[in-house]
């Protein structure tokens, strides 16, 4: 069998090639026998027999040059005294690893090769001449400009005839438009004005007018005692009240409607169970049922229970009970003086008077009258 890179021949089992120390891939039995005889000399390193002439072990590699191991050379383990193979890392014998151990001279030494120099000054030289000239290309770039700019600059200005003309329309242009803006200014000043003076004048009259717009015929002094009597009542007083502004049924203030209704709870386990503790004020209790009632009575429209939940500010709502309980010491109470009034039909346009003076609209619907609105009269 032969080495397949330098032709040398192999004995079988031989796993590296003994000339050249390549690996050997396969081995045939027949060649075997011929040269199992011919081992005899022995590997330093794994101690493997080798046949004579043998430059690498053909067990691990290793060279098999004569020179390698000399006795006068060979060093002895420092812990049993027995001689060293150089190479060996720890001692046969006894184990104990070999501190140094002097590498066995070969037949031949590699030659070291040269490190190969880089050219990086000519890399920096190449680098800054490209610098230098794209510098140089960009001064003359700049300068021509420079050149040509004064050159336009100082050759004498031609006047476009037309441009002046253009230029002295634009001019008169704007001044029109100029004097147009500003008397359209004027004229709007003047206008506020008017208009504010107007709204002077209006205000004035308004104030100085005893009764509201003349909406129909004039309620009798009569007519006038009924509609405060009804107005000072505990249930309705709230609608009237100075505080209580509305131009719609939907916009009336609940808190100000329902502050004096309800039943006194004062001390009740139920009371205590929904506000705790009071020795102060009053408590006080309004059914769901009962606000929508007394709403509907005195508006003519429903209203459910999720804007008494809302309107009702002051108020807690226990769903236990379905109601709503709040405490206070006081009354929003406020007496009223109906002062003047007319009516058209079953609308009621009154003038009266609590803690401001208010115009307030009724509706007469069966004998009942509902709020329509309550406004601050000017």
């Amino acid at each position: 069998m032969k080495c397949k890179k330098c032709g040398a021949n192999l004995a079988p089992g031989t796993k590296f090639c003994e000339k050249c120390g390549t690996k050997v891939e396969e081995v045939k039995v027949e060649e075997t026998k011929k040269v199992a005889d011919s081992k005899k000399n022995k590997c330093p390193k794994c101690g493997a027999d080798n046949a004579e002439g043998t430059k690498f072990c053909e067990n691990c590699g290793t060279s098999m040059a004569k020179e390698t191991v000399k006795k006068e050379e060979a060093k002895k383990c420092k812990e049993c005294g027995a001689t060293l193979v150089a190479g060996t890392k720890f001692c046969e014998k006894c184990g104990t690893p070999v501190e140094a151990v002097v590498a066995p001279k070969q037949g031949y030494e590699p030659v070291p090769m040269a490190p190969v120099k880089k050219n990086t000054g000519l890399k920096v030289v190449i680098v800054i001449l490209s610098i230098v000239l794209a510098a140089m290309i960009g001064f003359m770039v700049w300068y021509m400009f420079i050149r040509d700019d004064k050159k336009t600059n100082t050759e004498p200005p031609v006047e476009n005839k037309e441009n002046v003309e253009n230029k002295e329309n634009k001019e008169n242009k704007e001044n029109v438009e100029n004097k147009e803006n500003k008397e359209n200014k004027e004229n709007k000043e003047n206008k506020e004005n008017k208009e504010n003076k107007e709204n002077v004048e209006n205000k004035e009259n308004k104030e100085n007018k005893e009764n509201p717009a003349d909406r129909g015929t004039k309620l009798t002094e009569a007519e006038l005692d009924e509609i405060e009597k009804f107005l000072n009542t505990p249930e309705a007083n709230g609608f009237v009240s100075s505080y209580n502004i509305y131009e719609t049924p939907s916009e009336v203030d609940l808190d100000e409607v329902f502050y004096n209704q309800g039943k006194d709870v004062s001390g009740t386990a139920e009371a205590k169970e929904v506000l705790g503790e009071n020795d102060f004020t009053g408590q006080y209790k309004l059914t769901t049922k009962d606000a929508q009632a007394l709403f509907k009575k005195y508006t003519g429209n429903d209203i459910t229970k999720r804007e008494l939940e809302y309107g009702l500010y002051y108020w807690e709502y226990s769903e236990k009970y379905d109601a709503f309980y709040t405490e206070h010491g006081d009354t929003n109470y406020n007496k009223v003086e109906a002062l003047s009034g007319t009516k058209n039909n079953d609308l009621y346009t009154l003038v009266i008077k609590g803690d401001y003076k208010t115009e307030l609209t009724l509706k007469k619907v069966n004998g009942n009258y509902l709020f329509v609105a309550n406004e601050y009269y000017y």
